[in-house]
């Protein structure tokens, strides 16, 4: 057959060269990620060596890919990796010849256009000697004379080569010695650009995949050893016997062993470092989703083609290294031959290095592949599971930058994770399926955790260096019960595509949140922080144009990227959760049960997850899923449209009995653009007042279940008859409902009055929300809300919903309020937080008023105030005194010295006085910094001094951030970003220039780093016509339908929304104050 013959010779001529940015995007589409799993079989392997050198900039790597071809094969294959340079290559025991095609081909050009040079030299000079000869022998005798003379002179006088030259080509007229420079400066742009190899003709290296010709998979390599050369079997594969494919099933196992040279990444992703400023010590890390395992090793980077990983690393013995799995040997190594040590770090050659050896992973997928590296301060503790009657012991282990470790919470953290894995294993009925739990906090992480198996990662923002609140505490139990989740949901059991990117997150978002409520000493915490937190984005998210289905299709990675966002994490988990109330924890315990049974180790989709629950829903008749068809009916509903439903309740009191309703209806509607109608399962409560009319009486909750139409109609003998009139009818309590609430005129009479008065945080909370979205949507103005929030404020003992409240305040000064009205409002809620703070008894309530304090102080009287407050001299203040003082304007000061020199509100405080030009705010920033060498404080500094109000500074700044030369983090660069936009004299100016260098962004920096430039730096000036006409322009651009024009494309339409709905709400409180004045 074709696929048994042996491959040919190297093709002649060789193909053109081509822009590799123009075949190949870095990216992967589903169609080509759906048409490899059909080809590779099933039980890939990676054996993969690293070598870490301290203190050098790049590593090596080896690794072997174990795979098999289904049967018939394609005719090419193509792995995924962005190394910086193959070293050696192997297929199925032969070495192949590695040949750099982009270097090889632009010598060739540059030898044809040498030559060519010369040729067209010859060839004039031959003309202009036959004008003048008088024989044709000598002519010619002469006419090489002059050609020589001519091609000499071309290069002394560049006028007249210039004029020679025109019509001929651009490099007519030049020196040698100029083409020289020409060809060397064009060779050192182009030394990051992606590398073209060609391999023995059958192997393709572009960017970042390497394309093989199947036909080298099926050489006899029987007579062969590993070090054969391919060209030499080639030349006589005519006499050489071959395998052939097998009819049916997988073919011969193939072995693919690639040596590289790499570089580290910087911005959060792939194989990270970084350098602790505090004391120069590195660490390591990967973090590979959704696309990235192929810059750390050479692989088949898609979920559904699960693979185990043997990994091996050479690193300083001194060093902690972390994979998937347990370390299984340790051995000492030399390295002192190796050429990267002989350049880099010579003193590294005497150094102790070891060879540490990991135990094969199970079965995973190539995202979740994990290894971290450095000196790691850390703590373990060992505990036995006994899941179904068996003892297991497995090592706990946490670990941090040696910086921080003193700040590190062992105790509380070990305590809820070991809580959480006895709460899954009873949970799933499955033990936990991993043979060690390592937590590390890594720096310059971007997300807040990576579930990877048995190596989670964390930021080091759950490192908390001065005293958390409650709420920090709570998200941190949340996130690691989350990432545990994982453990079992996305990891036991993966998504075949990145469509379940959804299922997987808002999975881990719903139990790690319900685990908190069920194991955490801060379980009333859980409701109130899923509603204030998750469900918030989502209903944000899910608002805008660029909202999107929860299940939909994902062409490119590209597009994952993208749909890390409000609606797979926070709508996801709000539809699940209102799901489970659906079904009945026990239901969907039993679905998860069964599901994890069937397809252990396995890929799914959300046909498979819905079906396990359906199982178990009809195994005891449930009559709402019936009444709807079942899930996959429901699945219909809710995931694959967009947009949020409104419900309002329309009742009337009984003429014979005033206490009870005559009628009650829930009128369900939808946007005009989505006008999808859901099944909802939602709780009404009723509120009355006590006989004495002195307090609220809450009566409920009622259970109603939500039909998909307009109007449901809800039996009224549900509610029975209450002791006084119903004054306030609210139909979502307990928070079950994705869904916006619009409350009839006499329950939001009843909530300005007694919002305060209401028992339950999670009302208060979920009502505080529904007056948010009616400021949002153009239905109260951003003024009353302000309003209402510093009336109820002082009363509101929830230090969390109150945060959130004051949050939302801040924003509404910020985006919705007029203009006209923005000092009122900022000022309002300054002098609130200053007589707030005086009243607070906790620290943890004066911390948070301090920082509202802080956030809210916009003249320069009061962040000179703030300044005035902070030791100046580089020594933190040891005192601790609280006490008020009357300002000349009647306001109250604060004075805490201890509590304003804070580590990290003093950086605050230091940021915000030099960007109002404070004097002597930059000496005290120095002084501050030399106290704080930290990462953390870096950062704080680079903010800072970013945001001096110096026009010099802010364009010296602009032309660093769009370089992409700079060598700075991903963080690092956010931080300039953020200190860019603060005490900028004449920001409006850079409006226009946004537009321009916008297309520059995206090119020169990481797609994440981008993004940010993106969002940071948007013009948000919602008055200025030109903003709207050129976001729009940017937007219809042509290129905006490629995938980073796709990219560039959601950003602008999510911050032109935005900036619209900022406009709507001001222009509608504008109105008001019209109608009303």
């Amino acid at each position: 057959s074709r696929m048994a013959a042996a491959p040919s010779p190297l093709p002649s001529p060789l193909p053109p060269y081509t822009d590799p940015e123009a075949s190949h995007p870095h990216l992967l589409s589903e169609v080509e990620a759906v048409e490899r799993a059909e080809a590779v079989g099933r039980g890939v392997e990676y054996v993969t060596e690293v070598m870490l050198v301290a203190g050098c900039d790049r590593y090596l790597g080896r690794t072997a890919i174990v795979f098999k071809l289904n049967n018939p094969p394609p005719p090419s294959i193509f792995l995924d990796f962005s190394g910086r340079t193959i070293t050696s290559f192997a297929i199925n025991g032969f070495d192949v010849p590695v040949v750099d095609r982009r270097t090889n081909e632009k010598e060739e050009k540059e030898k044809v256009v040498v030559e060519k040079e010369e040729t067209q030299t010859e060839t004039e000079g031959e003309s202009e000697s036959e004008s003048e000869s008088e024989s044709e022998s000598k002519s010619m005798s002469e006419g090489g004379q002059k050609s020589e003379g001519t091609g000499k002179s071309m290069g002394k006088n560049k006028s007249e080569g210039e004029q020679m030259s025109e019509g001929t080509g651009e490099s007519m007229g030049r020196s040698k010695t100029e083409r020289k420079s020409d060809i060397e400066q064009q060779r050192k742009e182009e030394e990051d650009a992606p590398n073209l190899f060609i391999i023995e003709g059958k192997v393709v290296w572009v960017k970042h995949r390497l394309h093989i010709d199947t036909q080298l998979l099926f050489c006899d390599s029987s007579h062969s050893s590993s070090s054969s050369s391919l060209s030499s079997s080639s030349s006589s594969s005519s006499s050489s016997s071959s395998s052939s494919p097998s009819s049916h099933g997988t073919l011969n196992t193939n072995v693919v062993v690639i040596e590289y040279e790499n570089e580290f990444d910087h911005g959060g992703e792939g194989f990270h470092r970084h350098v602790d400023s505090q004391d120069n010590r590195e660490y390591f890390y990967t973090c590979f989703p959704p696309y990235e395992c192929h810059r750390f090793i050479p692989c088949f980077d898609q979920p559904d083609l699960k693979g185990q990983f043997s990994l091996s690393v050479v690193a300083p013995a001194e060093w902690v290294v972390l994979s998937n799995s347990k370390e299984i040997i340790c051995e000492d190594v030399s390295i002192g031959s190796v050429p990267l040590v002989k350049e880099k770090a010579v003193e590294q050659a005497t150094k102790p290095y070891t060879r540490r050896k990991f135990a094969k992973t199970p079965p995973l997928s190539t995202y979740l592949f994990a290894m971290t590296a450095g000196p790691f301060a850390s703590v373990t503790k060992e505990i036995l599971l006994d899941y179904a009657n068996t003892s297991r012991p497995l090592t706990l282990g946490l670990y941090c930058r040696q910086s921080l470790f003193s700040s590190l919470d062992p105790s509380n953290i070990f305590d809820i994770t070991e809580k959480g894995l006895r709460y899954y294993e009873q949970f799933f009925e499955c033990e936990y399926p991993f043979d060690s739990y390592d937590q590390v906090f890594a720096p310059e992480f971007n997300w807040g955790a990576m579930e990877n198996p048995g190596c989670i990662l964390f930021s080091e923002n759950y490192i908390y260096t001065s005293l958390p609140t409650s709420l920090q505490r709570c998200s941190r139990d949340e996130t690691i019960l989350h990432e545990m989740a994982h453990q079992w949901f996305g990891n036991l059991v993966t998504p075949v595509w990145w469509n379940g990117l959804w299922l997987n997150e808002s999975f881990a978002t719903f139990l790690g949140n319900f685990a908190v409520s069920q194991l955490s000493e801060f379980a009333d915490l859980a409701s109130l922080e899923f509603n204030t937190r998750m469900k918030q984005w989502a209903y944000n998210t899910d608002l805008r144009v660029t909202t999107h289905p929860i299940e939909g299709r994902v062409a490119t990675t590209e597009e994952t990227f993208l749909n890390f966002d409000g609606i797979t994490y926070g709508k996801g988990a709000s539809v699940l959760k209102q799901l489970v109330s659906f079904l009945g924890m026990e239901v969907f315990r039993k679905g998860m049960v069964s599901y994890f049974q069937k397809y252990r180790w396995g890929n799914t989709t959300i046909v498979e997850f819905l079906s396990s629950l359906n199982s178990a829903a009809m195994s005891q008749s449930h009559t709402i899923v019936e009444q709807i068809g079942g899930l996959h009916k429901w699945s219909n509903y809710w995931l694959m449209s967009c947009g949020v439903n409104s419900i309002e309740t329309s009742w009337s009191l009984s003429t014979s009995i005033a206490s009870s309703f005559s009628s009650f209806e829930i009128h369900q509607s939808a946007d005009p653009l989505y006008p999808e109608l859901r099944p909802h399962h939602i709780d009404v409560v009723v509120y009355t007042l006590s006989d004495d009319s002195t307090d609220v009486v809450k009566h409920g909750p009622f259970p109603v279940d939500v039909l998909p139409q307009a109007v449901t109609v809800v039996d009224t003998s549900l509610f029975g008859t209450f002791s006084s009139p119903p004054l306030f009818v609210f139909p979502n309590a307990n928070d079950h409902a994705y869904v916006n609430v619009v409350l009839d005129q006499i329950s939001l009479d009843f909530v300005h009055k007694h919002v305060d008065s209401l028992q339950d945080p999670l009302t208060r909370a979920l009502l505080w929300q529904t007056l948010f979205m009616m400021v949002r949507n153009c239905k109260m103005e951003a003024m009353v809300y302000i309003k209402l929030v510093i009336a109820s404020a002082p009363s509101e003992p929830n230090l969390s919903l109150l945060s959130n409240l004051l949050t939302k305040a801040m924003s509404c000064a910020g985006l919705y309020v007029p203009r006209s009205h923005i000092s009122e409002a900022y000022s309002s809620i300054f002098e609130l937080s200053c007589a707030q703070f005086v009243l607070s008894k906790t620290p943890e309530a004066k911390r948070m008023w301090v920082n509202v304090y802080i956030n809210s102080a916009t003249t320069n009287e009061r962040v000179q105030e703030l300044f005035d407050k902070i030791s100046h001299d580089g020594t933190e203040s040891e005192t601790n005194e609280s006490s008020a003082t009357d300002q000349s304007d009647g306001s109250v000061g604060i004075t805490d010295t201890a509590l304003f020199n804070e580590n990290l509100l003093k950086w605050k405080i230091l940021t915000k006085a030099v960007s109002f030009g404070i004097p002597q705010a930059l000496p005290g920033l120095e002084s501050h910094r030399k106290v704080d060498r930290s990462s953390a404080g870096h950062l704080h500094y680079l903010e800072a001094m970013a945001s001096r109000p110096d026009s010099e500074v802010k364009r010296g700044l602009w032309e660093e951030l769009l370089s992409g030369t700079t060598g700075k983090s991903h963080y690092e660069l956010c931080a300039l970003m953020r200190g860019f936009k603060r005490g900028n004299p004449d920001l409006n100016s850079y409006a226009k220039k946004f537009f321009e260098d916008l297309p520059t962004a995206f090119e020169k920096l990481e797609k994440k780093t981008a993004v940010a430039w993106c969002t940071t730096l948007f013009p948000r000036h919602p008055f200025d016509p030109e903003v709207f006409k050129e976001a729009r322009s940017a937007i219809s651009k042509p290129g905006t339908s490629t995938d980073q024009g796709h990219v560039i494309k959601r950003n602008l339409e999510q911050l032109l929304d935005d900036l619209q709905r900022s406009r709507d709400a001001q222009e509608y409180s504008m109105q008001k104050d019209k109608v009303d004045g």
